[in-house]
């Protein structure tokens, strides 16, 4: 059974990674061994089987933990993942990993072949099955050769009102660009070509309105437009591979998909805008991390991710 350490009992704790452990502790398969809060009022709501701490560096030396799940503001992250890393306890993260070039600085032992940790960013919009079959899409126009192109778009009147922390809101912080475009780097990233920022800026600073583009090796790109103080909550994922006049967009509950030039289909799925669909997504998150921390090949492939995707995202927040 997997020992689980949790630290940060706030929103993204609560409302995603509890109940997916739970459902794993249900099967056998893991348990929530240990919680670190700095606030006492969260911890007591945990049952006596699962101690608590005030203090991360005491929970991970006196618990014997196999993975330690950070859910915690993403200024914390870097010395967290510093003392996990010396105590050789594989690591989930939420995202953004880190915001700053010394924090990209202090995940550099994920570029060591020999590395002993395991880092796994928080990416669960990848498990979703409309993503599955817009990566799938994706990977066929790169292995033809063919120009592709990625375009997101997200609206917001403010940030999740259930959060603790309010670090979404902040400039300095990330603020909207660090909170949402890890998942679409990290499916630009699937593809296996070079991520390469071309520009990021900020249009608006409070409420905050952010664009940005990416290029995707030779023949892709990756446009991000991202802003609070929206009317509406929306999520709009666009892919289009010219050449052969296909088309896919993913808005809120509906796909439209256009083949060939052919009139665009609507089919009515879930949508990225619907909290409670993807907090359910973790539970995927933690099955294949359950079957994949054995494996060498996964978690190289996990940490080379979770840098890549850091990287590219500290350039591009450096730009604004």
């Amino acid at each position: 059974m997997l020992n689980i350490g949790l630290v940060g009992a706030g929103a993204a704790a609560t409302l995603g990674h509890i109940p997916a452990i739970g459902r794993l502790q249900d099967r056998g398969v893991a348990r929530l061994a240990s919680v670190c809060d700095i606030d006492p009022s969260r911890l007591s709501a945990f049952s006596p089987e699962t101690k608590v701490f005030q203090d991360v560096k005491e929970m991970i030396k006196l618990s014997r933990l196999d993975l330690l799940v950070i859910s915690t503001p993403p200024a914390s992250h870097a010395d967290i993942l510093s003392e996990a890393n010396d105590a050789q306890v594989d690591v989930l993260c939420e995202k953004p990993v880190v915001l700053t070039g010394a924090g990209l600085s202090s995940i550099d032992f994920l570029r060591d072949p020999a590395c002993g940790t395991a880092l796994i960013t928080v990416l669960q919009y990848r498990f979703s099955r409309v993503w599955i079959g817009l990566e799938r899409i994706l990977r066929s126009a790169v292995a033809s050769g063919y120009d592709f192109s990625i375009d997101v778009e997200i609206r917001r009147l403010s940030t999740d009102p259930r959060a603790f922390s309010a670090w979404r809101l902040a400039v300095d912080s990330g603020g909207i660009l660090a909170d949402h475009a890890v998942h679409y780097l990290a499916l630009a990233h699937t593809l296996g070509e070079d991520l390469a920022p071309v520009w990021s800026r900020r249009s608006r600073r409070l409420p905050e309105a952010v664009e940005a583009l990416i290029s995707i090796g030779e023949r892709g790109s990756l446009h991000m437009r991202a802003a609070y103080g929206e009317p509406t909550r929306s999520t709009t994922l666009r892919v289009s591979v010219p050449r052969i006049s296909l088309s896919r967009v993913w808005h809120n509950s509906n796909l439209f998909a256009s083949n060939g030039g052919s009139a665009r289909q609507r089919t009515s799925v879930p949508s990225l805008s619907d909290r409670n669909y993807v907090n359910g997504l973790y539970l995927h998150l933690y099955q294949e991390l359950v079957q994949g921390l054995s494996s060498p090949s996964w978690r190289a492939a996990a940490n080379k991710r979770s840098h890549d995707v850091a990287s590219v995202l500290v350039a591009m927040l450096a730009q604004m």
